[in-house]
């Protein structure tokens, strides 16, 4: 009853006041007294009357046209190369990228998103989860990515980077008409060595063909996957010990830039270094472009009892407050 429990008592008390206070129903000669009188004798009906209504609880009811959003799924590719143990990011290129993907993670998840997928890369690609919405057991299997999970190679291949399981998990894993989105955590594999002989400092072939790379993205993302590429690592080549060999490693920021370009939107991309919240960018890349399906027809209704009740105090307060 929302707390009018009382509004009968009031009432009885309000109609008992008037019916015992005699200047409220006398009629003297004098016309200001019959007006005075009158008002009071109006008011107090009109506050009954608004007691009453906001009594019966009355309410408003709105037709509205509620959006269904697009199932988003997220599928997470890292780089697991030994290039992942420089330290040009804090505590290291791995440890800073799975500290972001579990944030993410949990930003995506208290907004409704909770199909993640998980892959690595190195020279091959290897699928570690085929999507799930156990978000528990997705974070789990984050923390413990290694560069032994790839072996402990020290090369890169991009072309690896990119998946070609979606036809399945699109028809077999994931809900229908859901939106996927792929994030490709590297440093674009651009590595350099030191020459025994002279000193200088030579930067190695990569490890992929540069067309075959384009090739790939721009046929993935025609199938409406984003690909959204993600370099991790300093502005100064950092060393990486592979063997017995010291290589050094430098984040390819232009094939990064090629990546998102290749993709369809140049300026969907993103560059880790130390202070760049990753983890929140990731997350908003998915929750602040989600697409509306369709709309869902719903009602929502409005209490109005408590304007009532408002009206009533007001005119009551006209009733029963101090007359000179």
């Amino acid at each position: 009853m929302n707390g009018l429990y009382f509004l009968p008592i009031l009432l009885y008390l309000a109609f008992r006041f008037i019916s015992r206070d005699a200047r409220l129903l006398q009629t003297l000669d004098g016309r200001p007294a019959i007006l005075r009188n009158s008002f009071q004798a109006l008011a107090s009906i009109i506050a009954a009357a608004l007691f009453i209504t906001a009594y019966a609880e009355p309410y408003w009811i709105d037709n509205i046209k509620s959006p269904v959003r697009k199932g988003e799924v997220v599928d997470f590719v890292i780089d697991l190369s030994l290039s992942q143990n420089a330290e040009d990011i804090k505590p290291n290129r791995l440890e800073a990228g799975k500290a972001a993907i579990l944030k993410a993670a949990d930003a995506l998840n208290s907004d409704g998103i909770t199909t993640l997928c998980l892959a690595f890369f190195t020279y091959s690609f290897n699928r570690l989860l085929e999507c799930t919405e156990d978000i528990a057991n997705f974070k789990a299997i984050v923390e413990r990515l290694d560069p032994a999970m790839g072996g402990y190679i020290g090369g890169t291949n991009l072309l690896a980077a990119i998946p070609s399981d979606y036809d399945l998990i699109r028809s077999e894993v994931i809900p229908k008409k859901s939106r996927l989105t792929l994030f490709l955590i590297t440093d674009g594999g651009k590595e350099m060595v030191r020459d025994k002989l002279t000193g200088a400092i030579k930067v190695l072939d990569s490890d992929w063909q540069e067309d075959e790379l384009r090739k790939k993205v721009t046929e993935l993302s025609k199938t409406g996957i984003r690909i959204i590429p993600v370099g991790i690592g300093g502005s100064k080549p950092a060393p990486v010990l592979v063997g017995d060999e010291t290589y050094y490693s430098l984040l390819d920021e232009s094939i990064i830039k090629k990546i998102a370009s290749w993709s369809g939107s140049p300026e969907r991309y993103f560059i880790m270094r130390d202070g760049a919240d990753f983890g929140k960018w990731i997350s908003d890349q998915i929750i602040l472009s989600r697409k509306i399906d369709h709309y869902r027809d719903e009602t929502k209704e409005t209490d109005l009892w408590k304007y009532f009740l408002l009206l009533g105090i007001g005119f009551a307060s006209l009733v029963f407050g101090k007359r000179h």
